[in-house]
C-alpha cells in the first residue's frame, strides 16, 4: 500500500526530448519490487545533493527541496 504524488518534468537532452512523470510515493506496508532499472538505493534528504544527478533528474530534486523546505 502506497500515497503517490504526481510530477511530470520535461528535459531537452542534445538528441531527445525527455517527458518524464515522476511520483512521490509513501511505502506504507509491503515490499518494492525494481522492473525498470539496474539499481536503486534510498537517498536521504540531506544527501540528495551529493549525488551526481542527470540533468532531467536536477530538476526533480529540486522539486523535492522545494516540497521539503516548505513543509518546515
Amino acid at each position: 500500500m502506497f500515497s503517490i504524488m504526481n510530477l511530470r518534468v520535461e528535459y531537452d537532452y542534445p538528441n531527445f526530448h525527455l517527458d518524464m512523470d515522476c511520483y512521490w510515493a509513501t511505502v506504507v506496508s509491503g515490499k518494492l519490487t525494481l522492473l525498470e532499472h539496474e539499481a536503486a538505493r534510498w537517498v536521504p534528504f540531506e544527501d540528495l545533493e551529493t549525488v551526481d544527478w542527470l540533468p532531467a533528474d536536477k530538476l526533480v530534486v529540486e522539486k523535492i527541496l522545494d516540497y521539503k523546505a516548505s513543509r518546515l
